[in-house]
């Protein structure tokens, strides 16, 4: 599903394509910007999001990105090892969060001590300043190894 900035500049969606990607091929779909003010050079309209901070392609499958309202941070959900630093994220995914001004990319998924963590694919929310995320994970994954695995609503601020 497709996210758009306030104003309509920026567009955010998933992406599988060995063409559109400006030559970074990748057989899993990756989280792309389309800017709506760069239709004129489609070279620089649509970059890719989901990048490690070397600027390498994630590695696994990103989708569901959900974008600030001024199109500045872009939340999704990944499961690139690459992206998260997890060699079992191909199995579980993380959220992450892109800060398009200062390309960054961070694991936006963490537990109460500050440590990342893997989260349920239920539902995300990211605050329209992108300020703030909210989503559903397991206790005892988040908070508590060891207690009862039940999926509750997190409230995380973005550091």
């Amino acid at each position: 599903m497709p996210s758009i900035s306030d104003n309509g500049r920026y567009i955010s969606f998933g992406l599988r394509s060995t063409t559109l990607l400006g030559g970074a091929a990748s057989a899993q779909p990756q989280i792309v910007v389309f800017d709506r003010s760069s239709e004129a050079d489609p070279a620089l309209a649509l970059t890719i999001q989901s990048l490690t901070p070397a600027g390498v392609v994630g590695n696994g499958r990103s989708g569901a990105p959900q974008m600030s309202r001024d199109g500045r941070y872009v939340l999704y959900i990944t499961y690139a090892p690459n992206l998260t630093g997890d060699p079992a994220a191909s199995l579980r995914p993380y959220l992450m969060v892109r800060d398009r001004q200062l390309a960054t990319t961070m694991v936006a998924s963490r537990r109460a001590d500050g440590s990342n963590s893997w989260v349920s694919d239920f539902g995300f929310a990211l605050s329209g300043d992108g300020a703030v995320l909210a989503c559903v994970a397991d206790m005892s994954v988040m908070v508590a190894p060891g207690s009862l695995g039940e999926n509750q609503v997190f409230v995380i601020p973005r550091l």
